[in-house]
C-alpha cells in the first residue's frame, strides 16, 4: 500500500491534552487503514512555544521520532532536550509531554501502539 503525501488527512489540535498553542497532525494512516495494534501514525508539527501537555498512556505506548527541530520532553519526570534523529517511547502506565523550544518548527513522527 502506498500512501501519497497529498492523501494525508490534516487536523489542527488546539491545546492538545491541555498544552499551549496548536499542533498540526498529518495522519499518515488513520481509521481502518491502520494495521492491528496501531492507534495512531502521524507527522506532527509544532510551531515555537506549542506543546502537548503531560498525559498518561495507560493501555498503549507512544513512540516519537524527531524529524527536524528541537524540543523539550518530560519523559516520566525526566526533563531533557530532544532533537532531530532522537527517539523517545512512553510505555504503558507512564506519562510524557513535549514542547517546541526553538523558533524553527519541531516535526515528529508519532506512533501509538496498543496491546490488544
Amino acid at each position: 500500500m502506498i500512501i501519497r503525501n497529498s492523501e494525508r488527512e490534516q487536523e489542527v489540535r488546539a491545546n492538545t491534552c491541555g498544552g499551549e498553542g496548536s499542533v498540526l497532525f498529518e495522519h499518515i494512516s488513520s481509521g481502518s487503514a491502520l494495521p492491528a495494534h496501531t492507534k495512531m501514525f502521524s507527522d506532527m508539527v509544532f510551531e515555537q512555544g506549542c506543546s502537548i501537555a503531560k498525559h498518561y498512556h495507560m493501555d498503549n505506548a507512544e513512540y516519537y521520532y524527531v524529524v527536524e527541530g528541537e524540543g523539550e520532553i518530560d519523559d516520566n519526570g525526566v526533563v531533557t532536550t530532544i532533537k532531530a534523529g532522537d527517539a523517545a517511547v512512553c510505555y504503558p502506565g507512564n506519562y510524557h509531554s513535549i514542547k517546541n523550544i526553538r523558533k524553527e518548527p519541531l516535526r515528529i513522527l508519532g506512533v501509538i501502539v496498543t496491546n490488544d
